[in-house]
């Protein structure tokens, strides 16, 4: 997110909620300074090779690694939305078996949910205007779950 979008976002917040942008920048400084300040004693796996999830973890600079494991994501027929990332997110960090002490794995999935089925991801500019253009005007949803894992 760059600069700007995040003054807009503050603002966005703080005209929701009803209070001056100052109460907002306070709020996110101290909270993210208290979780900076309790994940620092670990070292933080991020199982991801997202570079969504990695732009977020620098935004919120805090120290962590890249660990990335190629995993056959298939999943039980009988999963529906939800239960298929929160099955795919905990699929992905079982393949970590030799976590240290003070590390702590974070793994998630995404799918998009619609017409009843998750949509993978599209193979190409081609598919994925397919997609999109199937999708339009139709409502989706988007789940994520997410896995920390430590010894």
């Amino acid at each position: 997110m760059n600069p700007k979008s995040h003054k807009e976002l503050k603002k966005n917040i703080a005209e929701e909620v009803g209070v001056h942008q100052s109460v907002v920048d306070d709020f996110i400084s101290f909270y993210y300074g208290k979780l900076r300040k309790k994940l620092s004693k670990y070292n933080l796996i991020l199982a991801s090779g997202s570079p969504r999830r990695q732009h977020l973890f620098k935004e919120l600079n805090i120290p962590f690694t890249i660990e990335v494991k190629e995993i056959n994501e298939l999943y039980p027929e009988d999963l529906k939305a939800a239960e298929i990332t929160d099955y795919l997110a905990e699929l992905k960090s079982k393949s970590f078996t030799n976590l240290q002490q003070n590390d702590l794995l974070i793994t998630s999935d995404t799918i998009v949910w619609f017409d009843g089925m998750a949509i993978g991801k599209p193979k190409d500019n081609e598919d994925a205007f397919r997609m999109l253009k199937r999708m339009s005007g139709k409502k989706h949803c988007v789940y994520t779950s997410i896995s920390i894992k430590s010894m």
